[in-house]
């Protein structure tokens, strides 16, 4: 298994920094090599999606499972497709100014050894740029809905 993890303190609040983790299907739009994910079924606090990765023409599909407990942590696995395990783990803690510390652990073993260490590359690369990411897309939804330090501007007065 690799695994790869990292911190960030940003200054939303955990139940924002929750809600964009847990919006999968706009990982598209953010999230580099991230081409497709649709979530297929859902039930309570758990859903499946089907998510396509590829860089190039390199792609690769499989489906996942998310388990969301609102607000604190969110845990993503899978055992099909290209992975023969995946695990993500995110925890959401509130800092004591009102933001969020992120703790992202990622961790997979890919069914093929000669995957394994071409798309091991793909995938290192890819954990050390997703809290950019996430971060980069915080900013754009939560700074121009005029939110400061994880809270409204309504909420603040």
């Amino acid at each position: 298994m690799t695994t790869h993890s990292t911190e960030r303190v940003l200054p939303y609040s955990r139940e924002y920094i929750f809600d964009l983790v847990a919006d999968v299907e706009s990982y598209p739009s953010f999230l580099p090599f991230w081409r497709q994910a649709r979530v297929h079924s859902r039930n309570g606090n758990i859903y499946y999606t089907d998510q396509e990765i590829g860089m190039g023409v390199v792609q690769e599909h499989f489906r996942t499972k998310t388990v969301l407990n609102y607000p604190t942590a969110i845990d993503v696995t899978s055992s099909e497709g290209l992975f023969q395990k995946l695990s993500i783990h995110w925890d959401f803690e509130p800092t004591s100014e009102g933001g969020c510390q992120i703790k992202f652990i990622q961790s997979w073993k890919l069914r093929s050894f000669l995957k394994q260490q071409v798309m091991g590359l793909l995938l290192s690369e890819n954990s050390r740029s997703v809290m950019n990411a996430f971060e980069k897309r915080a900013v754009e939804l939560y700074s121009t809905r005029g939110i400061q330090d994880g809270r409204s501007v309504a909420q603040q007065h």
